[in-house]
């Protein structure tokens, strides 16, 4: 992200990062604005074992479909995205860019009518929603 937004600064464009508390003294030491949103990456690992202990022996591929639904989206999405959509209601930022795996950014964005753009590197992380029958 960080070459991304650079990029856009020297575009003239306005850059915030909306990131968990632990990480946004990081966003702050390269110089930009930052929202420090939601609970941290260790409370989101913490809450999400409380309530799926025994994810770590789920095979691979159903570990991922777990961790994707329950750990994105029920623990640090929801943690986020109140915090998120008051502030870019406040804002009113042209463009949301955002990781696949903070999702509290699109609901941000469709509850403010915001476009949005993800970005990613690597596989695609698995739809958070109810699995889709075989064709």
């Amino acid at each position: 992200m960080l070459p991304l937004a650079r990029a856009a600064v020297r575009a003239g464009h306005e850059v915030a990062f909306a990131t968990g508390p632990d990480l946004a003294p990081r966003a702050q030491a390269y110089g930009f604005a930052t929202w420090a949103v939601g609970l941290s990456s260790d409370a989101v690992v913490a809450r999400y074992l409380e309530r799926h202990p025994d994810s770590n022996s789920l095979p691979p591929p159903e570990r991922l479909r777990q961790v994707s639904r329950h750990m994105f989206v029920d623990v640090a999405a929801r943690s986020r995205v109140a915090e998120m959509l008051s502030r870019v209601r406040a804002w009113r930022p042209e463009l949301i860019l955002y990781d696949q795996s903070e999702l509290s950014a699109p609901i941000a964005a469709v509850g403010t009518g915001t476009r949005s753009v993800v970005h990613s590197s690597g596989p695609k992380t698995p739809a958070a929603g109810p699995a889709r029958p075989a064709a």
